[in-house]
């Protein structure tokens, strides 16, 4: 018997490539924003039949989009990213005819907020920040619990947790680890997290013969008890809004390095134990030699470490006084 080969990407149906078909046809005849406004009601019309008290998206796109289109008595629409790097995208295409029509629009960063009043000063006052939520005990409880020991060495543990994607700049990662493995630089890095380019970025490790100094070890259940075991965490992200691993870093006890983005100074601007680098690759690098090289730079960065309270009460009361 002849044995087919073929991509997995190639393993779809032809009913999906028709209605691919079908939906890019419609596109160019009555456009993104008219289609899918029509689509998300016949959707709801059909599948959701109460009127409730409030309506949320809670992430900018096609939550925000279906959110509005519920029935409700209040709807609001979170963004959780930095407008500045999806608003050129096709899912918001609409901003201006939907969003106006919110209650309020929520954003868990100023700067982000910042960022969305300055292409829609209009909508300024239906603006606000509202945090995300972080149980500080629950994180604390999860990272003592036992685990194996992932790194191997003696040599400088680094830690990244997050989306395999490229927003979070991991083939930066390779970059500069090939860099410190070419300049005979000893460290150990692992990196924590499922994504598009999780495949593309194992074999960028093997292709390198990186394997003794950088893994990506895909998602985990628990990786505060993994992080517990590094000495630093590195944050290698293009943009961001309120990125929860920062703090989550912060209240884990782990000095930081991380790049300059919109709310870099915002979220850890004010701790001792974090550096803010400049966004590109050889700042990373230059850090991160300067920690392997130089003991005392981490050594006074986990000392400073350990003091950082995120205030959940806070954040929680304010969703609450939403409704």
């Amino acid at each position: 018997m002849e044995t087919i080969v073929c991509k997995k990407s190639e393993l779809t149906s032809v009913g999906s490539k028709l209605f691919r078909a079908n939906i890019a046809f419609l596109h160019k005849i009555i456009g993104y924003d008219k289609l899918y406004s029509y689509i998300y009601r016949i959707i709801i019309r059909r599948t959701v039949k109460l009127v409730y008290d409030a309506s949320i998206g809670f992430q900018e796109g096609v939550s925000n989009d279906v959110a509005f289109y519920i029935n409700a008595k209040k709807h609001y629409a979170w963004i959780h990213n930095d407008f500045d790097n999806f608003k050129h995208s096709k899912s918001n295409s609409g901003i201006e005819k939907i969003y106006p029509l919110f209650d309020k629009i929520l954003f868990v960063a100023e700067a982000s907020k910042k960022n969305f009043v300055k292409n829609h000063p209009l909508l300024e006052e239906q603006c606000e920040v509202i945090k995300n939520t972080i149980d500080s005990r629950l994180l604390l409880t999860k990272a003592n619990e036992p685990v194996k020991n992932y790194f191997k060495t003696n040599y400088p543990h680094f830690i990244t947790v997050g989306r395999a994607s490229h927003q979070k700049g991991y083939d930066r990662i390779v970059n500069i680890a090939n860099k410190m493995k070419d300049r005979n630089l000893k460290f150990e890095w692992i990196v924590i997290g499922d994504g598009p380019n999780l495949e593309e970025l194992i074999e960028s490790v093997k292709y390198n013969n990186l394997e003794g100094f950088l893994r990506f070890i895909g998602g985990k259940t628990n990786p505060y008890a993994i992080e517990r075991q590094a000495d630093l965490y590195v944050m290698t992200s293009r943009y961001e809004s309120q990125p929860l691993v920062l703090i989550e870093a912060a209240i884990l006890g782990l000095p930081i390095l991380t790049t300059n983005f919109a709310s870099a100074h915002e979220v850890v601007g004010s701790l001792k134990s974090a550096y803010i680098c400049d966004n590109n690759e050889e700042s990373i690098y230059k850090f991160l030699e300067d920690v392997i090289i130089k003991h005392d730079i981490l050594e006074k960065m986990k000392r400073e470490s350990g003091k950082y309270e995120y205030d959940n009460d806070a954040v929680v009361e304010r969703l609450l006084k939403l409704c």
